[in-house]
């Protein structure tokens, strides 16, 4: 067994899992001054899928982080305002455009190419590959991770975002994912092989809403030069499928999934018929558990809080947790006794994320139901206005601060660190940008 450890005066903290959620806190955390070192089981970083939408709320966060300009190179923003366009699933109708307060706060881009980006920002001994976990031990001091390969690290602190079938939480929550009925089909399309007029309204994310639980998401990533189109759909074939996006081409019914879309409109069916990569994956979500934290451990990302792709949420709400224990982890290092007190920096971050992204976990598949009862009735519009409308305005430091205070009081050391890292750090202009927007209706989103 090859050990890797740190003298006890040291504050280390580890990430197991290098998707959105890990690489992000990494590079959230490396922007406050911490060092972490974050371990994957595969040997290179990639992200299996195709298209993410990261909302306004959570690029807003990327951009303080200074990575705003490199997203943007890989990236397609919204377009005169607009966020989606929904559409009657049979005539490919508009019900309802949904805007954006401004075009800078939100943007799709394709998975893959995001976590290169992010992990690009990282210095490479900081990222260790071919690293699969094997168990976990702690004691009231430090925490181990064990490894496949035989090593070890110990460390503060483990962060795990090792995604919905995380193996670090299975370490005290052997609950299973839960499936939900129904699958993705995604294809990636080249926009220059969809006929002009889809070419021009694809420019915008567009959903087709249908009845029987399916709609259909389309939405331009890379520059624009491809459109990722998602279908959600009951299950077909008698079977559970796995929360993966392994199969490929030659795994899906092509034939039986175009019979599942009949009822839409030609253009989102065309969207698949000219698909160079399509694939396949169950959609899983968790119920909540009492705790994020055991001892020295924290979940964050899916391994936390996985929810239904609804509201598009997932990867934003990744994006938040990082964000916010950037912050943490940064205050809890300019502690007297860091590693001793690292889990009621722990509990904080809990009370700060957890009601609010488990209550989009709920809205989402709210959302979810909706589409299916209401459709784009008046009804449906308006709850997509309302839904929509409090997940976008993100107050995350303001809350990060009011949870400070509660937990340490106004007059402690704790305080007084946080207040030092946000003063020198992007988020200070962040927070009072946010503050005057949420103040004033009319810059408020028209959604």
């Amino acid at each position: 067994m090859v050990a890797t450890t740190l003298p006890s005066n040291d504050f280390r903290v580890i990430i197991v899992g290098g998707g959105i959620s890990g690489l992000v806190t990494a590079l959230a955390a490396s922007r406050f001054g911490i060092r972490v070192d974050l371990y994957e089981r595969n040997t290179s970083i990639k992200e299996l899928g195709a298209g993410v939408a990261i909302g306004p709320n959570a690029a807003a966060l990327l951009e303080k982080l200074s990575v705003g300009e490199v997203l943007d190179s890989i990236s397609s923003r919204p377009v005169d305002r607009v966020n989606l366009i929904y559409r009657h699933h049979d005539t490919g109708e508009v019900g309802y455009t949904g805007k954006l307060n401004t075009a800078k706060r939100s943007f799709y881009c394709h998975r893959a190419d995001f976590v290169r980006t992010i992990a690009s920002c990282l210095p490479s001994d900081q990222i260790h590959l071919g690293k699969s976990l094997k168990s976990i031990s702690q004691d009231p001091h430090s925490v181990t991770a064990f490894f496949e390969d035989g090593t070890s690290v110990t460390a503060s602190a483990l962060i795990g975002a090792d995604g919905i079938r995380s193996k670090v939480r299975q370490t005290w929550n052997q609950e299973k994912p839960i499936f939900s009925g129904q699958i993705v089909v995604r294809s990636l399309v080249k926009m220059a092989a969809l006929p002009q007029d889809v070419q021009n309204y694809c420019k915008h994310g567009n959903v087709w809403v249908a009845p029987g639980k399916k709609h259909i998401v389309a939405y331009p990533i890379q520059r624009g030069k491809t459109v990722c189109a998602g279908a959600i759909i009951p299950a077909f074939g008698g079977k559970e499928w796995e929360e993966s996006w392994k199969a490929r081409d030659d795994e899906i019914d092509m034939a039986n999934f175009m019979s599942a879309i009949e009822e839409f409109h030609t253009d989102p069916k065309t969207m698949f018929q000219l698909g160079e990569s399509t694939s396949i994956f169950g959609l899983y979500e968790r119920e909540p558990i009492t705790s994020w934290r055991n001892g020295r451990i924290l979940l964050i990302g899916d391994a936390a809080h996985a929810m239904l792709p609804h509201q598009g949420q997932g990867g934003s709400q990744a994006v938040e947790d990082a964000y916010v224990l950037g912050v943490l982890l940064a205050a809890a290092s300019n502690s007297h006794t860091p590693g001793l007190n690292i889990t009621n920096w722990f509990d904080v971050f809990e009370q700060i994320r957890k009601p609010r992204a488990e209550q989009i976990a709920i809205e989402s598949r709210a959302m979810g139901q909706a589409f299916d009862d209401l459709q784009l009735s008046a009804e449906g519009v308006d709850f997509l206005r309302k839904s929509y409308s409090w997940v976008f305005i993100t107050e995350a430091l303001d809350e990060c601060e009011d949870q400070m205070k509660k937990s340490f009081g106004p007059n402690s050391v704790e305080w007084e660190n946080l207040q030092k890292i946000l003063e020198t750090s992007p988020c200070r202009e962040w927070t009072e940008d946010l503050s005057t927007w949420v103040s004033n209706p009319s810059q408020q989103m028209n959604i």
